[in-house]
């Protein structure tokens, strides 16, 4: 980290977000016209130009090539156009309906006018079409990630503006693109922070341009929900537990069969894991309460989460063991309270285990983990769970026979506390969860450090 007697100038001193047209964008009493360094055009993957702003963009960009030395007879579109083969090495006679750019992608072409009249580079962002999957999320992200490399590249920028992307004929709703925005550049701006302080500290402004009037209200309260995030230079998320499950199952149906090949059985078995998590909604709701948009925050509600689940079973262990010392009869006759501890057990333990399958085989859509150490005590603790949670129905079993570490003996070690207790239906269907289980982190494990052998990049 960046020692606090250097670090003077903080994210929200450059970042935010300001209504505005984009090519006439000025400053906030509305008096003065900004000049900037460069603008971040919305571009299409031709990069040819279009409506909204990339249309008026090349317009204003074309006037300004248009000068007396340059009396050639073509719009203003078609001049810029011709500008934009040339700096990527193109003849002016290539195709226009070339893709130049893929979606998530950014390239930088300088205009330098003068005298200055308009910013000196223009980056063109491809955003994705909104389809409503995770894959459009993460590619609307991967773009503000490369508009912001091309910034950090180019060592005389330093005021930018860039456009909410996708939300207009490409359909992203617009909260949700302005919250990914703000998210990705601000995660983004901290990373450079950390990294390469000098190259952050030449930033004077970026700023976030809202066009249209309906929107401006919308994006100053969304603003405001990140402002503590920024101010404290935390690590931004920008969606909830909700909304993943649900940009998942539309993946899932989408692409899955059309993009990876996976068909009946696979695509069915990846949709059921992803519907199976809304039946445990406890862990989500949790993570809206607390997590809100503060990467930390979540990471450590899951840990939260995975203690809890390790330890409940150990504490419906101890109730019943309690009750057991200090009032049989009364255990006697109130089973009922006993099934439903194990119940409750059980709950916990398919959360457990459906949320690990879904990091297994939903990777592609989730995600790996952010730190291979940090996935490896968890899955321990993970273990644990599963083993006091077989030594409770164990124990709930035949409570009136066995101590408490007799059922762990058993669930640990594979100690049988009742060797000569015929196999009734119940005990069977605990060995065999127990057989199950043990395969389960077997095989959960060796997959794990296999699709890990190389480190690949976290996405929230």
């Amino acid at each position: 980290m960046i020692s606090s007697q250097f670090s003077d100038k903080r994210i929200d001193d450059i970042f935010t977000v300001i209504p505005g047209n984009i090519v006439d964008l000025k400053d906030k009493d509305g008096n003065q016209i900004l000049i900037l360094d460069a603008i971040v055009n919305a571009a299409k993957p031709t990069l040819m130009g279009g409506s909204g702003v990339d249309g008026a963009i090349h317009e204003r960009v074309g006037k300004i090539l248009n000068q007396p030395n340059n009396p050639e007879n073509m719009s203003n579109e078609k001049r810029f156009n011709c500008m934009i083969k040339k700096a990527l090495g193109e003849e002016e006679n290539a195709p226009d309906f070339k893709i130049r750019c893929e979606a998530g992608g950014a390239v930088t072409t300088k205009v330098d006018p003068e005298p200055q009249e308009f910013a000196k580079y223009i980056i063109h962002a491809v955003g994705p079409k909104y389809d409503g999957g995770s894959g459009c999320i993460r590619t609307l992200k991967k773009c503000y990630d490369s508009i912001m490399k091309e910034i950090f590249k180019n060592g005389d920028i330093k005021t930018v503006a860039i456009p909410v992307i996708s939300s207009g004929n490409y359909g992203f709703p617009f909260e949700f693109a302005l919250r990914i925005a703000i998210a990705s550049i601000g995660n983004s701006l901290l990373k450079e922070k950390n990294r390469n302080y000098d190259n952050f500290q030449r930033l004077e402004r970026i700023y976030l341009v809202i066009y249209e009037q309906r929107h401006h209200r919308d994006a100053t309260n969304i603003y405001k929900k990140f402002e503590e995030q920024l101010k404290t230079e935390k690590h931004m998320v920008f969606w909830g537990a909700w909304e993943k499950q649900v940009a998942y199952c539309r993946e899932i149906l989408k692409n899955d069969s059309s993009q990876r090949n996976y068909f009946t059985l696979t695509k069915m078995f990846r949709l059921f894991l992803v519907a199976v998590r809304f039946l445990f909604p406890i862990p989500m709701l949790i993570e809206k309460f607390f997590g809100k948009f503060s990467w930390k925050m979540r990471k450590e509600v899951v840990e939260i989460n995975t203690l809890v689940r390790t330890f409940i079973p150990v504490l419906c262990l101890a109730i019943i063991g309690v009750l057991n010392k200090m009032d049989t009869v009364w255990l006697n006759t109130h089973l009922g309270f006993v099934r439903f501890l194990s119940l409750l057990s059980v709950y916990f333990m398919l959360d457990t285990i459906t949320y690990i399958l879904s990091l297994i085989f939903l990777t592609d859509l989730m995600g790996p983990s952010a730190n291979r150490i940090r996935t490896n005590i968890l899955l321990i603790f993970n273990y644990m769970g599963m083993l006091f949670g077989i030594a409770q129905f164990y124990y709930t079993h035949f409570w009136n026979k066995i101590t408490i570490w007799q059922a762990l003996d058993y669930s640990i070690l594979g100690n049988a506390a009742i060797e000569e207790n015929p196999i009734t239906m119940t005990l069977r269907v605990i060995e065999y969860s127990k057989a199950g289980i043990q395969f389960f982190f077997l095989v959960l494990t060796f997959t794990f450090f296999l699709s890990h052998l190389q480190q690949r990049v976290y996405m929230e």
